[in-house]
């Protein structure tokens, strides 16, 4: 079982959860058992109803042949959001098999009475684009793309690096820096934790919602690099 996380393709910074019909719908039975069960809409995938914890998540994927359900992260609704795809994984967990998308990214926020936290894996294909000695040479059109989105937040001309890759412990790694300092996620593919990426000081939804965008922007570019047939040189 996989869940994935990717850009919409909803607006400029539309974010979604992709999972396997049958597969969400073995979640959904999970949760259902859950003490969520009450804060949780529309556990029966009706397309045009919200769905998730409190309604965060809109059912793009109307037919319901499609084998795969897109389920957009709603507007105005980012925390909760967070907590229904966080409640996704954990309910993913409970199932054994482990299966890899080469070209995904999962990412796995949970939230806390203090801070948010957020850890996250990226396909083995996108890593090689990422250790590759060519990335530097696309950092720029991703780190203007985070850019804008944090002017977009704070209605005002920003700067910064935001994301970078340097020879670490073990590894390329590759580490995201948010805006003000003092938040990032950073890691490597042979990292020795349980997932590849881990954040620091992620006080806020808005500061976990700012990896995961970084993190679909990287994702969205790495695969464009893939669909080329070549790696950058």
């Amino acid at each position: 079982m996989i869940v994935r996380t990717e850009l919409s393709g909803v607006g400029h910074y539309g974010v979604c959860t992709i999972v396997q019909r049958d597969e969400l719908g073995k979640l959904f039975e999970l949760l259902s058992s859950s003490p969520i069960n009450d804060d949780w809409q529309n556990f029966e995938l009706d397309p045009w109803k919200p769905t998730g914890f409190n309604g965060s998540f809109r059912i793009l994927t109307k037919d319901q042949a499609e084998p795969e359900v897109k389920l957009a992260w709603r507007p105005g609704y980012t925390s909760d959001a967070l907590v229904s795809h966080g409640l996704l994984m954990r309910g993913k967990a409970s199932f054994e098999e482990v299966v890899e998308n080469p070209r995904s990214l999962e990412v796995y926020p949970a939230k806390t009475p203090s801070d948010w936290h957020l850890q996250a894996d990226f396909g083995g294909d996108i890593w090689k684009v990422i250790e590759s000695p060519g990335f530097p040479k696309i950092l720029p059109k991703i780190n203007a793309e985070i850019r804008s989105w944090w002017e977009d937040q704070s209605g005002s001309p920003e700067s910064g690096q935001y994301a970078a890759v340097f020879d670490g412990q073990y590894g390329k790694t590759l580490q995201v820096d948010q805006r003000g300092g003092g938040v990032w996620i950073a890691g490597s593919r042979k990292s020795r934790y349980a997932h590849h990426l881990a954040d620091h000081n992620t006080d806020s939804s808005r500061d976990c919602f700012a990896h995961v965008i970084s993190l679909c922007v990287i994702l969205k570019h790495c695969r464009t690099v893939i669909e080329s047939g070549s790696r950058p040189k």
